[in-house]
């Protein structure tokens, strides 16, 4: 049902983008948005964190391995199919509606509309009726990808539960549909105790009652697209490591370089994001948040070294384990059914 809603979603924005270009601006068909001089001056560490927000659950498909049947061919496959709709999809939609609003204005419409451009820009070209079915689409699109969140967590806690990284007790399904289900209430609760804290912390009931619910979707969403950025710099980083400590440095060339590239460039826009954190979350230069919401990636990242540690210092064999997934707890498995 989501996926249906999906597809009309992403139809009726392509839609948008044809009456875009077929009635532009008074500017025309500029292709001043793919000017390399845009990504220059200030604000860049900002950009750049938010397309990669913009990118985040694009790793949802290895979390999906173990339920599908030939994982090493669809899971690659899954990836780059996603990777490459989505980064033409959005590229294309962003041109149009740069063309829908000209070049000279669309910095003032963004401002003004925030959130609302695209549908504000969507009812002067196709109507109020138009509009009003992409508001109901925005709102399902929405859900969806709660849902998927959702869904990516809690088998990352039965992932972490089954190697040892939580407690056991996470490490299981639920019932004959096989589903993470402790996992999903460990999320479930976590989301409502943040929420709550939110809603809780506002101090002005006759207020904007928006307030907190652009709070946490900015400091939150900044700060786990700033984690995201971090762990994948550490995942690059580490394929040189796994390679060079094998011997395979010369066989794995290509690979290497692509990952150093990559390492390197996720580490310069996390210094960046660092760097631009105020304006990330709303906040001015001397807010305490430019450095307390950063702050929790430093302390997850400690806490994850000193839990690392430990496992290899008292349990060698749980640390041993890390990492290997399905395959370490079939082996388990079978040599228990053995003795």
């Amino acid at each position: 049902m989501l996926g249906v809603l999906l597809v009309i979603e992403v139809a009726l924005v392509v839609i948008f983008d044809v009456a875009a270009v077929a009635d532009p601006a008074r500017e025309g068909l500029s292709l001043h948005a793919f000017n390399p001089d845009t990504l220059t001056g200030a604000g860049v560490g900002t950009a750049l964190c938010f397309c990669i927000a913009a990118f985040t659950g694009f790793e949802q498909a290895p979390v999906y391995a173990e339920e599908t049947s030939r994982p090493h061919i669809l899971v690659p496959r899954v990836m780059f199919l996603a990777i490459g709709f989505v980064a033409t999809f959005f590229a294309l939609s962003s041109w149009a509606l740069t063309v829908a609003a000209g070049p000279s204005g669309i910095v003032g419409a963004a401002q003004k509309q925030s959130a609302g451009l695209l549908f504000f820009l969507t009812e002067e070209r196709l109507g109020g009726t138009f509009t009003d079915v992409l508001h109901v689409l925005f709102v399902t699109g929405m859900f969806a990808a709660l849902l998927s969140f959702h869904n990516v967590v809690a088998r990352y806690a039965f992932a972490m539960g089954r190697e040892g990284l939580l407690p056991s007790v996470f490490g299981r399904t639920t019932g004959a549909s096989g589903a993470p289900g402790t996992g999903s209430l460990l999320q479930t609760v976590i989301a409502v105790v943040v929420v709550g804290a939110f809603a809780v912390a506002d101090d002005k009931p006759t207020g904007d009652p928006t307030a907190p619910v652009l709070q946490l979707f900015t400091w939150m969403g900044n700060v786990g697209a700033l984690g995201v950025i971090v762990l994948m710099a550490a995942a690059s980083l580490s394929v040189v490591v796994f390679f060079a400590r094998r011997g395979a440095a010369g066989a794995q060339a290509w690979r290497l370089v692509a990952s150093v590239i990559a390492g390197v460039s996720l580490l310069v826009i996390a210094v960046y994001t660092v760097k631009d954190f105020d304006v990330l979350v709303g906040a001015g230069p001397d807010s305490s948040l430019s450095w307390v919401l950063p702050g929790i990636i430093v302390l997850a990242a400690l806490a994850g070294i000193l839990q690392g540690l430990y496992l290899r210092a008292r349990k060698p064999e749980a640390h041993a384990r890390i990492g290997l997934g399905n395959e370490a707890f079939q082996l388990e498995k079978a040599a228990e059914e053995d003795v």
